[in-house]
């Protein structure tokens, strides 16, 4: 069975994509690495769909390659499946919030498929198989990403590269559940506490961001993530040449931290805008920017400001009664509330368009429990390392948005 797939070749010149905005180059490839016999990653490139796929077949399982290219190929039929073209047309028709939600059970339901194959198929042989899911749908102006397990998507926006999936293992679920503190050792192994085809259901983590010329999106497993000490030496190489020029760069420097891991990853580059759509009053991105507009840090400011900061955040969700997490990937983080509602300990509720923890933004905490999900929320997420990195880009923009902390930090 071949390690990586692409349904056509990646190509080395612009591209355009059904039902994306922008022309796009791309390139994946997949490396065995210097310790492993053979190689259970899988990369899968779906041109019609505008569908990206990385999937990580679970070492110390039997089959993890199968796993990989079984949960791989379902997930992309199952985007192909009529239903979800429906969605996704719909979505371009009239981009409301219910049409968007759309977007995103169609994903929800490619991964679920994707993890009841390979429950099957584990099943069916009596034996253990898993992998990780990562895979990114290109859409309007937007990326949809589905993920599982540890493999990770990172964008590279200029000088900055943010990780946007959080990984699913033990030592990270605990510091989002504040159980554990960020100075605690990350155990190695670090067990998996979500992934494909370990169980009957999963959990499926979806996000979006909005994309712009010049962006960079990185689908990889572990074998390159795991070579970097920062996203910000992974970020360099993200950034070399072309998209395979990148891809080669990345597995090459992999391999030079000494190959331990099978190693696979897909870069999108995002090139001139080419289509251009209306915005209606009822769309979700006019709502949002209404929210932004009236939050405590952004008002007054400059449209155009206001956007690009907006565009630098992920959009999330999360179910009642879940709690909300201060930490995401290794880093403090803070939400402006969208839709729904969140409950504090102490009987504070908050709904839009709040900022939830914002001394987040200036890299601290304060004592006490996290806020819980009272009503299914909608949020835009900023990472703190993101935010400083963004600001150390454009000080007069930071002096803007520190003041305005400092004021609103004061204020409690």
């Amino acid at each position: 069975m071949p390690s990586n797939q692409s349904t056509d070749s990646p190509p080395s010149t612009l591209r355009a994509l059904p039902r994306f905005d922008f022309r796009v180059q791309y390139a994946g490839g997949s490396d065995i690495g210097l310790v492993r016999s053979n190689n259970e990653d899988v990369w899968l490139i779906d041109a019609s769909s505008a569908l990206f796929i990385t999937c990580d077949g679970m070492g110390g399982h039997a089959d993890g390659e199968v796993a990989a290219q079984l949960a791989s190929e379902a997930f992309a039929e199952a985007m192909r499946s009529r239903g979800a073209r429906r969605a996704l047309d719909a979505f371009l028709a009239a981009p409301t919030l219910a049409s968007r939600a759309m977007v995103r059970q169609a994903l929800r339901t490619a991964a679920l498929a994707a993890n009841a194959r390979v429950f099957e198929e584990s099943q069916r042989r009596a034996d253990i198989m898993g992998c990780t899911l990562d895979a990114v749908l290109l859409l309007g102006e937007q990326a949809f990403v589905a993920h599982l397990g540890d493999s990770r998507v990172y964008l590279g926006r200029g000088p900055v590269t943010s990780q946007l999936t959080h990984d699913h293992s033990y030592y990270y679920a605990m510091l989002a559940r504040g159980t554990l503190s960020p100075s605690t050792t990350q155990p190695v192994p670090d067990p998996l506490v979500n992934a494909v085809g370990l169980a009957p259901d999963a959990h499926v983590e979806l996000l979006s961001v909005d994309l712009s010329r010049g962006d960079r999106l990185l689908l990889c497993t572990d074998g390159i993530h795991g070579a970097f000490r920062s996203s910000v030496e992974l970020g360099k190489l993200l950034r070399t040449g072309t998209p395979d020029d990148a891809v080669h760069a990345l597995i090459a420097a992999a391999d030079e931290a000494g190959g331990r891991d099978n190693a696979t990853a897909i870069v999108i580059e995002i090139a001139e805008r080419f289509v251009t759509r209306p915005t209606g009053d009822d769309s979700w991105k006019t709502l949002d920017q209404a929210s932004l507009r009236n939050s405590a840090l952004f008002a007054r400011l400059p449209p155009a400001l206001v956007h690009r900061i907006a565009s630098s955040a992920a959009e999330v969700e999360i179910g009642a009664g879940e709690l909300l997490p201060r930490q995401f990937a290794n880093a403090l983080v803070t939400y402006l509330v969208l839709e729904g509602q969140v409950k504090f300990a102490d009987g504070r509720a908050f709904g839009p368009p709040a900022l939830l923890y914002p001394e987040s933004l200036a890299g601290g905490t304060r004592d006490g429990a996290l806020a819980v999900v009272d009503r299914p929320l909608r949020a835009l997420r900023w990472r703190s390392d993101d935010f400083r990195d963004h600001c150390t880009a454009d000080p007069a923009v930071a002096l803007l948005l520190y003041e305005r902390l400092a004021r609103l930090l004061a204020r409690g």
